[in-house]
C-alpha cells in the first residue's frame, strides 16, 4: 500500500472523524507551535560520539488500539507517551535515524514500523501553583496506583485496565503496515532488556542495534515473499 507523505500539507476530513483514543490529536498539532529552541536544532546537526556508534536506534511502542494506528498510518504523525518524550528526543538528536515499532497492545503482533521525522514539541503547561489543603492531599496507595496506571502491559497480560497518557504530536514516516506475528520474531531476543524476546516489551523499550535491525528486516522478507507468491500466481 503507497504510504502519505511524512509532510502531509493538510489532515484529511476521514482521518478527522475517526473516532479513537487519539481524539483530539489532530486538532492539538494544528494549534501548536512548533518552532523548536535554538539549542535544540543545534544538537540535533551536530556530530557527537553517540551517533557514531549508535546511527540507528530502535524503540517498540504500543498502540492502545487499532484505530490510534490506522489514524496515525493516514496523518503520518504520533504522540507519545509523556514519559516517553525526553529518550525519544535524545535518540532523534543524537541518532542518523530513529525507527519506531508499533504493536497493538493484546494483538500478539507487529503492526508496523515507522521513522521518527521530527522532535516532539516541548510544551511547558501553564500551571497555577496552590498549596493543597490537608484535606485535599491525596492517599499515598492512590498516587501509586496512578503512577502504575500509566504503563502499558506486556505480551501475555490480560484483563489489565490502562491509561494512556498522550504527549505532544510529532510526524512520522511509515515505512510498512504489514503485520509480523510475535510468533515469527520468536527467536529475536534483545540485550538490553534481560534478553528477553522482542514481543515482551513495554511501551517506550528501546531494542539492541542487532535485535532492532533483525526485526525491522522481518518486514523485507515479508515483502519479498509477498512477491514471489505474487509471481507463481500469475
Amino acid at each position: 500500500m503507497p504510504f502519505p507523505s511524512s509532510h502531509p500539507a493538510a489532515i484529511p476530513t476521514e482521518v478527522r472523524s475517526l473516532p479513537c483514543l487519539i481524539d483530539g490529536l489532530v486538532r492539538r498539532y494544528d494549534g501548536l507551535d512548533r518552532q523548536q529552541p535554538a539549542e535544540m536544532i543545534a544538537s540535533s546537526n551536530s556530530e557527537s560520539p553517540f551517533t557514531r556508534h549508535f546511527p540507528r536506534r530502535f524503540f517498540v511502542l504500543k498502540c492502545p488500539t487499532e484505530q490510534a494506528a490506522e489514524i496515525s498510518v493516514q496523518s503520518s504523525m504520533w504522540a507519545a507517551q509523556k514519559h516517553n518524550e525526553a529518550i525519544l528526543n535524545r535518540a532523534y538528536r543524537t541518532a542518523q535515524d530513529v525507527f519506531l515499532i508499533f504493536s497493538v497492545s493484546k494483538s500478539k503482533v507487529f503492526y508496523g514500523y515507522a521513522r521518527m521525522d521530527s522532535l516532539i514539541p516541548v510544551v511547558k503547561p501553564e500551571l497555577e501553583v496552590t498549596a493543597p489543603s490537608p484535606d485535599e492531599e491525596p492517599d499515598v496507595e492512590v498516587q501509586i496506583t496512578s503512577l502504575e496506571s500509566t504503563t502499558l502491559p506486556t505480551d501475555g497480560a490480560s484483563d489489565y485496565d490502562y491509561h494512556y497518557h498522550w504527549g505532544e504530536p510529532f510526524r512520522i514516516a511509515w515505512h510498512s503496515t504489514t503485520r509480523i506475528p510475535f510468533s515469527r520474531a520468536r527467536n529475536i531476543r534483545n540485550p538490553w532488556n534481560h534478553d528477553q524476546e522482542v514481543r515482551v516489551s513495554r511501551d517506550g523499550t528501546e531494542l539492541e542495534t542487532g535485535a532492532g535491525e533483525e526485526l525491522v528486516g522481518m518486514w523485507g522478507e515479508s515483502a519479498i515473499a509477498r512477491g514471489t507468491e505474487e509471481g507463481a500466481i500469475s
